[in-house]
C-alpha cells in the first residue's frame, strides 16, 4: 500500500522547522552553558573570598606565620573544593621581609582561574577571578 505524497509546500515546512529548531537549540545549549558558568563564578568568588577572609582573621592573630597563615587558606578553599597553590595566596606586606606591628593591616589576596564550559568549546583560557581580605593586625609579637 503506497502513501499518498506529501504537498509541496508540507515538506518544505517540516524541513524548514527542523533547521530552526536545530539552530535554536544551539543558541539555547550556548545559553544554559554561559548561565552554569556564572553561576560556578559565583560559587568560586564567595568560596575564595571565605577563604581570603579567614586568611586575614588568622594573619590579625599571628601575622608572622606565614605558612600557617597559608595553610589556613588552603583549608578553607578546599572545604569548597578549590585546591589553591601557595604561589596563588599573597600576603601584603610580606610578614617574611618587613615587620608587622600591632594595628597594621594585612592583606591576604586569592587568585584562581576557572575553567568554563563556554571557554572550553572556543579554545579561550579559564575565567580568572581574584579577591582579597584586609585585617589589622592585634599583636605582632606570635
Amino acid at each position: 500500500m503506497d502513501t499518498p505524497p506529501c504537498p509541496r509546500g508540507l515538506a518544505s515546512e517540516a524541513g524548514s522547522s527542523l533547521i530552526e529548531t536545530a539552530l535554536v537549540s544551539i543558541f539555547l545549549l550556548m545559553l544554559m552553558a554561559s548561565v552554569v558558568d556564572l553561576g560556578r563564578a559565583f560559587r568560586v568568588y564567595i568560596a575564595i573570598t571565605s577563604a581570603a577572609e579567614q586568611g586575614a582573621r588568622y594573619a590579625a592573630r599571628a601575622p608572622s606565620r606565614v605558612d600557617a597563615i597559608r595553610a589556613v587558606v588552603k583549608e578553607e578553599s578546599r572545604d569548597d573544593g578549590i585546591l589553591l597553590s601557595d604561589e596563588q595566596i599573597l600576603i601584603i606586606p610580606n610578614p617574611a621581609t618587613q615587620p608587622i606591628r600591632a594595628g597594621d593591616p594585612i592583606r591576604v589576596e586569592v587568585h584562581t582561574t576557572m575553567p568554563t564550559i563556554m571557554g572550553s568549546m572556543f579554545g579561550l583560557r579559564g575565567l580568572p577571578i581574584h579577591s582579597a581580605a584586609v585585617m589589622m593586625a592585634l599583636d605582632a609579637s606570635r
